[in-house]
């Protein structure tokens, strides 16, 4: 399913949307886009990965 077609489900009520996929795939560009059109948060793991690292 295409990224604008899945948007269109998303008023349905709360949602998650989990982009995953191989390095360089889009999965960045296509989690940005999909919260632009839906005013949701994107939630990135790479900005988070030094705060989420077990010490």
């Amino acid at each position: 399913m295409g990224a604008g077609r899945c948007a269109e489900h998303l008023d349905d009520g709360p949602a998650a949307i989990v982009c995953c996929g191989f390095p360089a795939s889009g999965k960045s560009t296509t989690a940005r886009f999909l919260a632009e059109l839906t005013d949701a948060v994107v939630l990135d793991k790479d900005r988070y990965a030094d705060d989420l690292e077990i010490r």
